[in-house]
């Protein structure tokens, strides 16, 4: 009996059993789990520089687009040649949802200058007819507050000298700012709801294939 206890002595020294093997494996695996971990945190890094290089690119040509054309000079010249040919039709105030949205496109430290002061941020193409678009970085809240009837009533006035200068026909503002410029009697028409039905009658028109009584929607609209 001795000899086969010591065979059985001298296996287990020599020769690894099953169950070392796997914990020898495992060992090897969890050998690499810091190195998949470096690989995701160099990944996550570079995601994050490529998100701020993207931000600058959204923002820098607004700024220098604001520093080159945001002059009423400029404005003036263009409107004297938009007189004889009538390329502008109009010009359109449009503002971002929340200041999340804001700091996409503009710089914090320039919030507080663009907040009521409308500037230059791109060409609208609808309907065959350009607009010249302009923004400010106020926010639906801020609209309705009764401290900022003077502010709106300055952006509205800026708008209208904006239009002048640029011989635009009519000026037009987005969201709920021309609900609320009517409310508060600073201005007296809102063209936006003519706009809005003849958007939706040729919408319809496309739909029934120019038959206008081919079926009768029901568009409901909440205000």
């Amino acid at each position: 009996m001795l000899p086969r206890s010591n065979e059985f002595c001298s296996l287990s020294i020599n020769k690894p059993l099953k169950g070392e093997v796997v914990m020898n494996h495992v060992t090897s695996v969890t050998t690499e789990v810091p190195v998949t971990s470096s690989i995701r945190e160099e990944v996550a890094k570079k995601r994050g520089w490529w998100r701020i290089i993207r931000s600058h690119f959204r923002r820098l040509p607004l700024e220098i687009l604001n520093i080159f054309i945001n002059h009423d000079w400029l404005f003036w010249l263009i409107g004297a040649v938009n007189k004889h040919i009538g390329f502008i039709e109009s010009v359109f105030l449009v503002y971002p949802a929340s200041e999340r949205y804001a700091l996409a496109y503009v710089y914090r430290h320039r919030l507080p200058k663009v907040m009521w002061n409308p500037w230059p941020c791109g060409l609208l193409w609808q309907n065959k007819k350009l607009s010249l678009m302009f923004c400010i970085s106020a926010t639906n809240g801020q609209y309705t507050d009764p401290m900022n009837v003077e502010n709106l009533r300055r952006v509205s006035e800026r708008m209208e000298k904006l239009r002048q200068l640029l011989g635009a026909k009519r000026k037009t503002f987005a969201g709920i700012l021309p609900g609320v410029l009517y409310f508060k009697r600073i201005i007296h028409d809102a063209p936006e709801a003519d706009l809005t039905a003849v958007a939706v009658s040729q919408a319809i028109d496309s739909v029934n294939g120019g038959y206008p009584f081919l079926w009768t929607p029901c568009l409901h609209f909440n205000g």
